[in-house]
C-alpha cells in the first residue's frame, strides 16, 4: 500500500513579497543556526591549518637531511596546502547537509511553503554556502601560508597566490558540487556516500588502469583530476538535475 505525499500549499503572507534578497536573508539564518556548519567550517580551519603547519614543520626540521634529488624536486606551496585532501571531505559533507539537512527534519516543506519559487531556494542556499567556504577557505589558506613562511618554507610571489585562490575555489566548487548531488539524491548518507565515490574512487581507478587512453580520458573527466573547469561542469550539471527535480517532484 503506497500513500501519496500530502500536497504543498503556498502561504500568502499580506504585505509581504518574496524576493531574492529576502529568500537569501532566510538561507543565511538556517545556515548560521545550525551548529553543523560551525562544526564543518572550523574542522576546515584545523584541516587547512592544521595539517599545513604539521607537514611544514616536519619538512623544515628535515631539510639538511634530504638528498639534493629530494630538495630540487620539493614544492613548499604543495607542501603547505597538504591539509586539502581533508578539509574537501569536510566542505563536501556541509554541501550535503545544507540540503539534506532539511529533508530529514520535514523543514523542506515549511521552506516551499513560503517561498514557492524552488529554484530561486536552491540558488540561495548554493550562494550563501559558497560566500560561507570561500571567506573560511581564503583566510585558513592565508594563515597556513603565513605559519609555513615564518616555519621556514620559503612561501612568496604569484604562484602562491595562484594556488591559494585554486585551492579556495576549488573547495567552494567541491561543496556547490556536494549540493548539487544532495538536491538529486535528498538522503544524507546516499547522497554524502555518492560524493565520495565520484570524488576519491576515479584517481583510484585511474591509477589501476594500464590502456594509455583509457588513463587519459578517466583523468580529463574525473572531479578531482580534471581541473577546476571539469569540477566546474560536475557542479553545474548536479545542481541544474537537482533545480529540475526540485521543481518536479511533490516534495
Amino acid at each position: 500500500m503506497t500513500t501519496s505525499a500530502a500536497p504543498v500549499t503556498t502561504v500568502a503572507m499580506p504585505g509581504a513579497r518574496v524576493t531574492q534578497a529576502r529568500v537569501l536573508a532566510s538561507e543565511w539564518v538556517k545556515f548560521r543556526s545550525l551548529r553543523s556548519s560551525y562544526v564543518a567550517l572550523a574542522a576546515t580551519v584545523v584541516a587547512l591549518v592544521g595539517f599545513g603547519i604539521m607537514i611544514s614543520a616536519v619538512t623544515a626540521s628535515r631539510w639538511s637531511h634530504m638528498r639534493p634529488a629530494e630538495q630540487a624536486r620539493f614544492d613548499p606551496t604543495v607542501t603547505s596546502l597538504r591539509g586539502m585532501f581533508l578539509a574537501q571531505l569536510i566542505v563536501g559533507v556541509l554541501g550535503v547537509l545544507v540540503v539534506s539537512g532539511e529533508y530529514s527534519t520535514g523543514l523542506i516543506r515549511t521552506t516551499l511553503a513560503a517561498m514557492p519559487g524552488r529554484s530561486v531556494v536552491l540558488a540561495a542556499k548554493a550562494v550563501v554556502l559558497a560566500v560561507a567556504v570561500a571567506v573560511v577557505a581564503s583566510l585558513a589558506l592565508l594563515v597556513s601560508v603565513l605559519v609555513a613562511n615564518r616555519i621556514g618554507l620559503a612561501l612568496a610571489g604569484e604562484p602562491v597566490l595562484r594556488a591559494g585562490v585554486g585551492s579556495a575555489v576549488y573547495l567552494v566548487l567541491v561543496a556547490l558540487f556536494s549540493l548539487g548531488v544532495a538536491a538529486v539524491v535528498r538522503d544524507s548518507a546516499a547522497a554524502i556516500g555518492t560524493v565520495l565515490g565520484l570524488l576519491y574512487l576515479p584517481p583510484i581507478l585511474t591509477a589501476m588502469v594500464t590502456d594509455p587512453d583509457l588513463h587519459r580520458l578517466l583523468e580529463r573527466v574525473a572531479p578531482i583530476s580534471g581541473g577546476l573547469g571539469v569540477l566546474t561542469a560536475w557542479s553545474s550539471g548536479f545542481l541544474m538535475v537537482g533545480a529540475l527535480l526540485l521543481r518536479s517532484r511533490d516534495i
